[in-house]
This record gives C-alpha cells, sequence and structure tokens, in this order.
C-alpha cells in the first residue's frame, strides 16, 4: 500500500452507501454499523427493564398491605413466618388481671 489516502471502497452487497469513499475518511458507525444497532438495542432494552422494576417497586410500596389482603385471601399464608415454640400449644392467650384478682386466676385458670 503506498498511499492509505488512494484506498476508496468497492461496490459490496448491502452497503452501496460506501461505494466510492476513502477509507480513511469513513467513520467507525459506517464501518460497523451493527454495533451502534446493538447499543441502541441494549440501552431501549435495559431503560425498559429499568422502568418496570421501578414501577413494580412503587406499586408495591403504595399497594402492599393490600397486596397481603388479597394473597391471604387466595390462601397464601407464607407471608407470614410462625415460631416453632408455639406448636404444641393447646391455647394461646393473653390474661390481664389486676392483682387483687391473682388467686382466682392462679386457682382456676392456670393450672
Amino acid at each position: 500500500i503506498c498511499d492509505v489516502n488512494s484506498i476508496i471502497c468497492s461496490r459490496r452487497e448491502g452497503k452501496p452507501d460506501l461505494y466510492g469513499k476513502i477509507i480513511c475518511d469513513l467513520t467507525e458507525e459506517e464501518l460497523r454499523p451493527e454495533k451502534s444497532k446493538l447499543y441502541i438495542f441494549l440501552a431501549v432494552g435495559l431503560s425498559v427493564l429499568t422502568l418496570a422494576a421501578i414501577g413494580c417497586h412503587l406499586v408495591y410500596t403504595r399497594y402492599s398491605y393490600h397486596l397481603k389482603v388479597w394473597l391471604y385471601s387466595r390462601g397464601v399464608s407464607s407471608l407470614k413466618k410462625r415460631d416453632n415454640k408455639d406448636l404444641g400449644k393447646k391455647h394461646d392467650a393473653y390474661l390481664c388481671f389486676s392483682v387483687k384478682d391473682m388467686d382466682f386466676v392462679q386457682g382456676h385458670i392456670l393450672p
């Protein structure tokens, strides 16, 4: 190659717009248009995915209580963790009484 500025593009299928142009004057986008299309596709895809994630997060934070109630009404009860220490007990109760009633509670209610 004697002179780089004298090399011109020949006719090629799929790229007729490059015919007759000097290779040194071509931009990267003209040489590899597929790369630009890939970047645009990735940018649009990631933008849509990010907007969808933000939208889901906003809906969940706004309606989390209603969503939990709806899921619970449909039988999804895995939202609340259960303690294993209460599994073997017969009753679940809270007693609130006065000190004056201590003898009655200990004698009749508590075993």
